[in-house]
């Protein structure tokens, strides 16, 4: 399970350094974020084609849904089930993005305890889930609104010393495949929801807070 991430980068390394390109209208309202939390709104690349961003809802509501509230069970999708699951299928299939973030937290257990980890890339740069999205309607309202769900995969070794799942990381070079809305073949998109390599990733203690707060100590490693 992914249930809490960061993406605390500087508004400019993002868009004139990330590893996608975004729209500039977008960095009026981005702002770095230190504990991202389910139904809270994250910042996406490429789901309407290379070079598209915006802000959808964590958590899928499908297109067929009575209401949102699902949404929040829908956080997570584990790879080995998409193309079986009512609520993923067809985005597995058409509707794919990709969730920016350079930090995610677990929480391993030691003991009876907890400890809060935050897990990144050795070279702390910018990465992206694999994310796929769906656009739902309010029958009442007429409104629209975008939601996404994280991938999952089994553990990489490093990470299996702290939860037994992981979030599905894109690398760079498979970006475009990801997003070809014209490729539908599922073996050949799920071949890229493998883990991450274990080398390239490493942890570290924190103290993070309550999911209704963003403070940038949340990612200050502790002793």
């Amino acid at each position: 399970m992914c249930g809490r991430f960061t993406l605390a980068i500087d508004v400019g390394d993002l868009f004139e350094e990330g590893p996608v390109q975004l729209p500039a209208d977008l960095m009026e309202d981005y702002k770095p974020r230190f504990n991202i939390a389910p139904t809270q709104l994250v910042l996406t690349a490429g789901a309407q084609g290379p070079g598209s961003g915006e802000y959808m809802r964590w958590g899928l509501v499908p297109v067929w849904s009575k209401d949102a509230k699902g949404g929040f069970k829908m956080i997570n999708a584990r790879a080995e089930t998409l193309r079986t699951s009512g609520a993923f299928k067809r985005p597995f299939q058409r509707q794919r993005c990709l969730i920016l973030a350079d930090g995610f937290f677990e929480w391993r257990t030691e003991g009876a305890s907890k400890t809060a980890m935050r897990i990144v890339l050795k070279d702390r740069r910018v990465f992206a889930f694999a994310g796929l999205w769906d656009e739902w309607t309010n029958p009442e309202t007429k409104e629209r609104m975008r939601s996404c769900t994280i991938v999952t995969c089994e553990p990489n070794d490093f990470m299996a010393t702290i939860h037994d799942r992981m979030p599905v990381i894109v690398p760079e070079s498979a970006y475009d495949h990801w997003l070809d809305r014209d490729e539908h073949d599922v073996a050949r998109l799920t071949s890229l929801l493998g883990s991450y390599p274990a080398e390239e990733m490493e942890a570290y203690k924190v103290k993070v807070g309550s999911s209704k707060e963003d403070r940038p100590e949340f990612i200050v490693p502790i002793p």
